[in-house]
């Protein structure tokens, strides 16, 4: 135990006196017998007055008495005095310990709020840097685009023309519809004279023939090896409609090399055959 606790119990142990007496405290003075004869000591042996005798045979009793009651009391105190000093001792701990914990707690809070401010001001960081570097990116993508544009526009053509040659050879529709789309953006009723491949020519033919789909109007059908299958050139007088698909393709192409929008379907150039 710390020398505190020990001054603090002397100090705490200088008690007032008090007499006992039926159990009742009482604050007047007690007269005690010497134990030891002292200057001024009535002789041992002479008893004195029986009155006086007796007095002090009472008083000799009363001091045991009280002794004994001191030496409980001395007990009690030192029990009462030890339970307060482990609970002292105790309350100290428990102290110290949520002093601890309470610093701890406010150390990691202040800790992880600092540690919070700098994850964040690292990831603000970051993010700056993914976003210039993003940027960078689609800046630098977009100068590739620009440069490859002609060669991605050419090849997006060049499949898509693949895709519809061949589509164009196994669907007899592709004819069909090509030459009725042609017959739309002219305007004009016939007679009409169709320049085709000689395929188409011949698939045309059957079909209409099958349908019979010439409704009244003069159709003139030109097989032509110049023209690839799928495509066609309607002449009705003086005017024509290219409708060839390597002349649409071309024309789209053009445009979006040239940054404007694409012909639409319906529109198709004047027939330029050589």
């Amino acid at each position: 135990m710390s020398d505190k606790w020990s001054s603090s119990a002397s100090r705490h142990q200088t008690l007032r006196p008090f007499l006992v007496n039926g159990g009742e405290a009482s604050g007047r003075s007690a007269r005690f017998r010497p134990l030891f004869p002292g200057p001024g000591s009535p002789p041992e042996g002479d008893p004195g007055s029986p009155e006086e005798s007796q007095g002090e045979q009472m008083s000799q009793a009363e001091v045991q008495r009280m002794a004994d009651q001191w030496r409980a009391k001395l007990a009690e105190v030192d029990r009462v005095l030890q339970q307060a000093r482990q609970r002292a001792d105790a309350l100290e701990k428990e102290a110290e310990e949520r002093g601890y914990r309470a610093g701890y707690d406010r150390g990691y809070a202040a800790g992880h709020a600092e540690g919070m401010e700098a994850a964040r001001r690292a990831l603000d960081d970051e993010v700056r840097k993914v976003r210039a570097v993003a940027q960078a990116i689609a800046q630098a993508r977009q100068e590739l685009l620009t440069s490859l544009e002609p060669e991605i526009v050419s090849l997006a053509l060049a499949i898509a023309k693949k895709v519809i040659g061949e589509e164009a050879q196994h669907n007899e529709n592709v004819i069909a519809h090509m030459v009725q789309k042609a017959v739309r953006q002219l305007g004009q009723r016939g007679p009409y004279r169709i320049r085709l491949n000689p395929l188409d020519a011949q698939r045309l033919m059957d079909r209409w023939k099958a349908q019979d789909e010439l409704d009244g109007a003069e159709w003139e059908l030109i097989p032509d090896e110049r023209i690839s299958v799928g495509g066609c050139v309607l002449e009705c007088g003086a005017a024509s409609v290219d409708a060839r698909l390597e002349v649409q393709l071309d024309l789209i192409q053009h445009a979006l090399l040239e940054g404007q929008d694409a012909p639409s379907a319906q529109e198709l150039p004047d027939a330029t055959l050589d």
